[in-house]
Formats: structure tokens, C-alpha cells, sequence
């Protein structure tokens, strides 16, 4: 990306890559891409001395513009940053950083006092900087995804440039990132890459926030900025410097000259829709209605056929005395439960056929306990009675054997 913009701010005679791990480096820096746009003419490695290891002042000599990725270092990698930028010859001019996981830094006090530091140490230096801020990181492709803009900490009215007078981007916008921020990481090199050429992005420290909600200002205006043809730089420019509100403003203004106004041929559709809305409830409640109707017979249907089979396979072992009638009365309820299990398997299948059978089976067993109890109960009386018939018969032979 710092390749790409000879067209732009800078056109680098030499770009030198410092990293942790020079032969990690190569193998992702030297392509295919890299040989045919000329990166390789120009491109350099260093390797640290040790991990996470910032350039020292001589590596930064004779160097004019330095990105530094800051990272998951949070607030203590910016200072240390800032501090060798102060240390560094005066040979350089621009300093851009990228601070990711920018959601774990939520101390506003301490944000104001690193840029404050930043700020003050550049301007002793003449360095512009350019702080950008963003999530954790994730494979977004770039510019997938629309974001806002705020502040990173409260400025105050006299740090703004005079090309900044205009900028959208207020205290009051100034927010500490969720903690569930994301962004996509060729976005946020796109974005500190960019910034580092633009006036707009000059001595400024910036939140960027994926934007999600299609619905959102920040969503429709993006992507009609793209659609329109806007060029990456000349979208952040306008995003940094208008914002969302002239748009929004646009918007209230269309309304006010172009207000909607209500024809004859407006109400009458008003009113056809009026009618055909209840008509299609009408329609919708017929239609219930008929499908409930259905799904009644064909149950009874189901039920009636279920009781019959069971009278014919009975009637044919000798086992019943009832005719098919009685029998279909007696067994309605198992043969109706028997008929919606049938139903559920065969139409859509949303009831637990299992669990339905299965209470209807205890329920029925609780049902035939009770009529056992019944029938003892009243065979208990039968005996009981004979017993009592009996006794008043031998009583009666009795007192005929004492006549004789």
C-alpha cells in the first residue's frame, strides 16, 4: 500500500520493512505482485535485535516518513513510540500508528494524556502524526465494511488546523470503543496508509467503528459514496471533513422542498388497500377455518376406520358380544388418539407422536385401574348379596326342619 500511493502524497525511493522476523518477512513481501509494481527495486529489511523491539535513532536516520503498528500494545506502545519519534534526527517529517484491540483501552483520562504527549512531542519535532485506532482485528476483505469516525480523547477547540474548521468530527463525538469491536485488518492498513498523505488526516487521532446496521447514516452514505465513484482517499477525506451530517441535513432539506403531497388517486388507494386488506383476513380466516374442518374429519375418519378394524379382527376370534356400534362408542377415544398420532406422522409431523402416545397410554391405564376398582367393587357386592341369599335360604330350611 505505501507503494501505491506514488501517485498520491509521497513517491518513496526507498521503503524498508523493520521486523521480528526478517525471513517471515520476505516470504510475505516477496510476490509475484511486489516484482511487478517495483516494490522490489525498492524494498529493504531489518530485522530486530529482539521482539516487539522499536527502530533505534540511527536505524530512523535519513528517514522521512515512519508507520508503526502499534499493535496490541495499547497506550504504553504510543508513548514509547512518541518518545523515540522525539529522539529521532530531523530528518523525520511524518509519523503514522496503528493501535489495534483499541476496545481494552477504556481509561479516557489516560487517552487524553497520550495524545497530549504524542501531540506536543510531534509539534517540538515538526512531525505530522497520524493516530489510528480500530478493534480487534479480523479477515475482512477492505472496504467490505462502513465505519464511523470520532475522536480518539476529548480535543480541545485550539488544536484543530484551519483546514480542519470544517471537520464533522467533534468532542462531543469523542466514544471509547465496544467491547466487542471489530475490524478488518487490510482496512485499518488502508486506512493509516491513506491518512498519512491527506491534510484531513494531519495531527489527528481517530476512532474508526465497523457499522453494521444497514440502516445506519454512516451505512447509506458509504456506500453511496462508492457507488458515485469515490476513489478510497477521496471517501475518508469526506467522511473526515463532512461527515454524516450535511447529508442528513440534505436529506430534512429535500423533504422540506419536495413535501409529499396526497392526491384524490392517493386516497382512493388508501382506501382499495383498506379493503383489500380486509378481504385478504377474510380469506385467511375462511382458510383456517376449512383447514381446522379438515383436519376434524379426516381425524374422525382415521378413528372410525381404526374402530371398525379393531371390531372386525375381535368379532372374529369370538371375542365380543357388542355389535359394531356399541364397540365403535366404547373405543372412540383410544380409536380418535389413535387417529391423531396417524395424522401428525402423516401431514406435517410438529407434534412428538412419542410423548402424545405415551400419555394417552397412562392416561388409559389410570382409566382401566379405575373401572377395576369399579368392577371389584360391585363383584365384591354380587358376593356378598349371594352370600346374604344364601344365609337367608339356609335360615328358611331351618325353620322348616323345626315345623317338621
Amino acid at each position: 500500500m505505501l507503494n501505491e500511493v506514488d501517485d498520491g502524497a509521497f513517491r518513496f525511493e526507498k521503503i524498508v520493512a523493520f521486523v521480528d522476523d526478517a525471513k517471515f518477512a520476505k516470504k510475505r513481501l516477496i510476490s509475484r505482485s511486489a516484482r511487478y509494481t517495483g516494490l522490489l527495486d525498492k524494498l529493504d529489511f531489518i530485522q530486530a535485535s529482539e521482539k516487539r523491539e522499536l527502530p533505534t535513532v540511527e536505524q530512523l536516520n535519513d528517514v522521512k516518513s515512519w508507520v508503526a503498528n502499534a499493535a496490541d500494545g495499547g497506550l504504553d506502545r504510543i508513548r514509547e513510540i512518541a518518545q523515540r519519534a522525539g529522539e529521532a534526527p530531523s530528518t523525520l517529517q511524518n509519523l503514522s500508528i496503528l493501535v489495534t484491540n483499541g476496545q481494552d483501552i477504556t481509561d479516557l483520562t489516560e487517552i487524553n494524556n497520550t495524545v497530549e504527549m504524542l501531540k506536543k512531542t510531534c509539534d517540538e519535532k515538526d512531525i505530522a502524526y497520524t493516530l489510528v485506532v480500530v478493534g480487534a482485528l479480523n479477515e475482512k476483505p477492505e472496504g467490505s465494511t462502513p465505519y464511523a469516525i470520532s475522536d480518539f480523547g476529548l480535543v480541545s477547540s485550539d488544536e484543530s488546523n484551519d483546514e480542519d474548521d470544517n471537520t464533522d468530527i467533534k468532542n462531543e463525538d469523542a466514544i471509547l470503543l465496544p467491547s466487542n469491536a471489530t475490524y478488518s485488518r487490510d482496512e485499518s492498513l488502508r486506512l493509516v496508509t491513506e491518512l498519512m498523505g491527506m491534510v484531513t488526516g494531519k495531527n489527528r487521532a481517530l476512532v474508526f467503528q465497523e457499522v453494521l446496521n444497514v440502516n445506519a447514516t454512516e451505512f447509506k452514505l458509504i456506500r453511496g459514496l462508492r457507488e458515485g465513484g469515490y476513489s478510497r482517499n477521496q471517501e475518508i477525506d469526506h467522511m473526515i471533513t463532512n461527515g454524516t451530517k450535511p447529508y442528513e441535513k440534505a436529506c430534512e432539506d429535500y423533504k422540506i422542498r419536495r413535501p409529499v403531497k396526497y392526491t384524490d388517486w392517493d386516497e382512493f388507494l388508501e382506501e382499495e388497500r383498506v379493503k383489500e386488506n380486509k378481504r385478504k383476513k377474510e380469506r385467511d380466516e375462511k382458510l383456517i377455518q376449512d383447514i381446522v374442518e379438515k383436519k376434524k374429519q379426516d381425524i374422525e375418519n382415521m378413528a372410525s376406520e381404526y374402530a371398525k378394524r379393531e371390531y372386525y379382527i375381535k368379532s372374529m376370534s369370538g371375542d365380543i358380544t357388542l355389535s359394531e356400534e356399541e364397540y365403535v362408542k366404547s373405543v372412540w377415544d383410544t380409536a380418535m388418539s389413535e387417529a391423531d398420532v396417524k395424522y401428525n406422522m402423516l401431514t406435517d409431523g410438529t407434534k412428538n407422536v412419542d410423548t402424545e402416545l405415551a400419555d394417552f397410554k397412562r392416561t388409559q391405564e389410570k382409566k382401566k385401574q379405575v373401572m377395576l376398582e369399579r368392577a371389584k367393587a360391585t363383584l365384591q357386592e354380587l358376593i356378598e348379596e349371594d352370600e346374604r341369599e344364601v344365609a337367608d335360604a339356609e335360615d328358611d330350611d331351618d325353620d322348616d326342619n323345626n315345623d317338621d
